[in-house]
């Protein structure tokens, strides 16, 4: 008996969180966690990493909640620190791409230029553009 009256306290106690996550206007957007991993977009498995983390509305992650029990955990998103963190993420990674050989203007007539696959990307102004010598072969 003791054990389910706990069960229901706990549930209880769960369900006033949620209550309170809804109710707060300010908060729209929110990462799960679950076994201390987040979880990855579209259902995608989990990571250790919040910048591979997906984001959801609210609504969705607090009904996983009670779903789960509380085992999944609901982190508020502060929108202006994860596009910071997205950013600078995606710096770190640009940091890394190197250089073509052969230069080429893009649109803009920018000259730093990194090379893909099929594709040729602008350091300067961001442009992606084909690269025709690649198309050809």
């Amino acid at each position: 008996m003791d054990k389910d009256l706990k069960k229901r306290s706990d549930l209880y106690k769960l369900q006033k969180y949620v209550d309170k996550l809804l109710a707060d206007e300010s908060i729209t957007l929110c990462y799960s966690k679950k076994r201390g991993m987040y979880e990855r977009p579209g259902g995608s498995g989990y990571t250790d990493y919040i910048y591979q983390a997906g984001v959801f509305p609210k609504a969705n992650v607090c009904k996983w909640v009670l779903d789960s029990h509380g085992e999944i955990t609901v982190i508020p998103v502060d929108i202006y620190k994860h596009n910071q963190y997205i950013m600078e993420k995606i710096q770190e990674l640009r940091n890394n791409l190197i250089p073509a050989t052969e230069e080429k203007q893009c649109l803009h007539k920018c000259t730093s230029h990194y090379l893909t696959s099929s594709e040729r990307i602008c350091d300067e102004c961001g442009a992606v553009f084909y690269s025709p010598e690649k198309e050809q072969k």
